[in-house]
C-alpha cells in the first residue's frame, strides 16, 4: 500500500541532500475527532478551506508539472512558478480572519477547530510560498543523485498537488 499524499510530500522533502532538523509539529486539538465539525459556527469555515485548498490543488498540477518539466533546458525560468494570486491571497487573509475570531468563542470544539484550521491554511500557504520562491533550488538538491528524477510515476517528485487534495478533502 502506497503512503497517502501527505505522507510522500515529506518523504520527497525528507529525501533532499542536505541537513535534516527534526521538527516538532503542534497539537492542534486535543478533542476526539469529529467533536467540532458538526458546529454550525465551525463548518462553513471547513467548508471554505476545503475548497480553497482543492482549488489551489487544481492549480498547482498542471504548472508544477510543466516547470518540472521546463526545468531539465531552461533552469532560469523555473522560479516563474506561481499559484498565490493577489485574489488568493485576498482569501487566505479573509480565513485567517475568520480562525482568528473563532479562536475567541465560548466553545472549546470552536476555538480548537479554528486553530486546527488555522494550523492547516498556514502550513499550506507556507508550502506553496517555499515552493514558488525555491523551486529551482529543491530542483538543483534533487538532481544532486544521478539515479533522481523530478517526475515520479507521471507526477512531481514533490507531490504538492496531491498533499493540498489530501487536505482537502478533510475539510469538505
Amino acid at each position: 500500500m502506497r503512503p497517502d499524499p501527505l505522507q510522500r510530500l515529506y518523504q520527497a522533502a525528507a529525501a533532499l541532500p542536505g541537513d535534516v532538523f527534526p521538527v516538532a509539529l503542534p497539537m492542534v486539538s486535543t478533542l476526539p475527532p469529529g467533536q467540532a465539525q458538526g458546529s454550525p459556527d465551525v463548518e462553513p469555515l471547513r467548508q471554505a478551506l476545503g475548497a480553497l485548498l482543492l482549488e489551489l490543488a487544481n492549480r498547482v498540477d498542471p504548472l508544477l508539472v510543466h516547470a518540472l518539466t521546463r526545468a531539465s533546458g531552461v533552469w532560469d525560468q523555473v522560479d516563474a512558478f506561481t499559484v498565490m494570486d493577489t485574489r488568493t491571497m485576498d482569501r487566505v487573509g479573509d480565513l485567517r480572519a475568520w480562525c482568528a475570531q473563532l479562536r475567541g468563542h465560548p466553545d472549546d470544539a470552536v476555538r480548537s477547530a479554528a486553530l486546527e484550521a488555522a494550523t492547516v491554511l498556514e502550513a499550506s500557504v507556507g508550502i506553496l510560498a517555499l515552493v514558488e520562491r525555491r523551486l529551482a533550488t529543491l530542483v538543483r538538491l534533487r538532481l544532486r543523485d544521478p539515479e533522481s528524477t523530478l517526475m515520479v510515476d507521471d507526477r512531481p517528485f514533490l507531490d504538492l498537488g496531491a498533499a493540498l487534495k489530501a487536505a482537502g478533502r478533510a475539510f469538505q
